[in-house]
């Protein structure tokens, strides 16, 4: 299988619960703090969208678009340059639990060691959301 390019990852975790609930559980973004805390320190609803903060003060705007019928959620990241790019979070149901799978890419102009802190937290918290749901 070809491996994706350096700026881009896939993050995923099989969790023994059923998929409507950690979909539930990865599409409330006001949470997100609790489940990715490496990349969101505080996240907000503002009208139509989200603003959060991470955890060195760096700003940005969450979007989010949901399918709850196909269990996905895309959510345009948009930085504080106006630099976007959207995390995808896909829930797929199997026997025994769910996949919860994560792909998302660098943004333009991001420092690499801010990439990789996202990166990371991104995968830490789909290792640990068996023990949030």
């Amino acid at each position: 299988m070809a491996q994706p390019p350096g700026n881009v990852v896939l993050a995923w975790a099989f969790v023994t619960e059923p998929a409507v609930i950690a979909f539930e559980r990865v599409s409330e973004l006001t949470r997100w703090p609790d489940l990715f805390g490496g990349w969101t320190a505080h996240v907000a609803q503002v009208e139509d969208h989200f603003t959060a903060t991470g955890p060195e003060g760096e700003r940005f705007d969450l979007y989010p678009t949901s399918d709850r019928e196909a269990l996905a959620i895309d959510v345009e990241v948009v930085d504080e340059l106006g630099a976007a790019d959207t995390l995808r979070l896909r829930v797929i149901d199997a026997p025994g639990g769910c996949f919860v799978v994560a792909a998302h890419a660098k943004l333009a102009g991001t420092p690499e060691a801010q990439w990789h802190a996202k990166r990371d937290a991104v995968a830490a918290g789909l290792d640990a959301i068996a023990s949030l749901l």
